[in-house]
């Protein structure tokens, strides 16, 4: 299944396929794929809750002049803030 693409000694080879084969075993672990996949799901949540955050912001301020300190003071006065 995997390739080899080093070239020069053999002993420089051996350890670049041994390498080769912890990484390919590494990514083939359960453990592996479960760190992933709640990576993924973590990263979705996080993008949510800004998106979230943004459009409270914008709702509840429609009026007036958009500024980084009053963003702050609002998203300070959240308990989750």
């Amino acid at each position: 299944m995997s390739e080899h693409r080093h070239s020069g000694s053999a002993s420089g080879g051996d350890v670049g396929d041994r390498i080769e084969d912890v990484a390919e075993k590494a990514g083939d672990h359960p453990a592996t794929r479960a760190a992933v996949r709640t990576g993924y799901a973590v990263n979705g949540l996080l993008h949510l809750l800004i998106a979230w955050i943004c459009l409270q912001l914008a709702m509840l301020h429609a009026t007036g002049d958009a500024d980084q300190s009053g963003a702050l003071g609002r998203v300070s006065q959240w308990r989750v803030g």
